[in-house]
């Protein structure tokens, strides 16, 4: 029969633990925010490339724009994305 030890959870590791958490799940609402700002077309190409990681030919096939087209909504995109979520990265 094997035995299990049991022991008492640090209280600082428990507090680090959560308050790590909670930065997370801060910043994943600042990161939703700030995508709920793009137009909907650059919020498609950015869900696309970065969450679905499918190329821009694949895109532009999907949405029926042109490459370049998606290259540049992603550039705007990722452009106002960095300037909303820097810190000090007011639009």
């Amino acid at each position: 029969m094997a035995v299990i030890e049991v022991r008492e959870a640090d209280p600082d590791t428990i507090d680090r633990s959560a308050a790590a958490h909670l930065d997370q799940v801060a910043d994943r609402a600042r990161v939703l925010d700030s995508l709920a700002t793009l137009s909907v077309d650059e919020r498609v190409a950015i869900v696309l490339r970065f969450e679905a990681d499918m190329t821009i030919p694949q895109i532009a096939g999907l949405t029926g724009a042109r490459a370049g087209t998606i290259k540049s909504r992603l550039h705007n995109a990722r452009r106002k994305l960095r300037m909303d979520l820097e810190p000090g990265g007011d639009r």
